[in-house]
């Protein structure tokens, strides 16, 4: 059965959460969670969106964040695939839970 689809709306407040798959670590060390906050700051600049808050947990992470522009699925999309393609190679290829 297909997913439901992410409404993605203009200037849209969210709640998100990306978990590891099968609960594996997103991030291992203070190195991985520099490199995140790099990452989650270069792709809320492209997408225009305004962080209100963030939890990191090492197998998990959650935003708060306002879109702009009804860019959420695309922008959550680019952040994961940078943080696998940025420093995990070693790890299992798939990486994050289905939503």
């Amino acid at each position: 059965m297909a997913r439901p689809l992410r409404i993605d709306i203009e200037n849209g407040l969210y709640h998100v959460t990306s978990r590891g798959w099968e609960q594996r670590l997103v991030v291992r060390d203070d190195r991985d969670r520099q490199r995140w906050l790099e990452l989650l700051d270069r792709v809320a600049t492209r997408c225009g969106w305004r962080v209100f808050a963030w939890v990191l947990m090492n197998n998990h992470f959650h935003l708060y964040l306002r879109t702009p522009r009804p860019n959420l699925s695309a922008g959550m999309h680019d952040l994961n695939s940078l943080l696998w393609r940025r420093g995990y190679p070693s790890r299992p290829s798939r990486r994050w839970s289905r939503r």
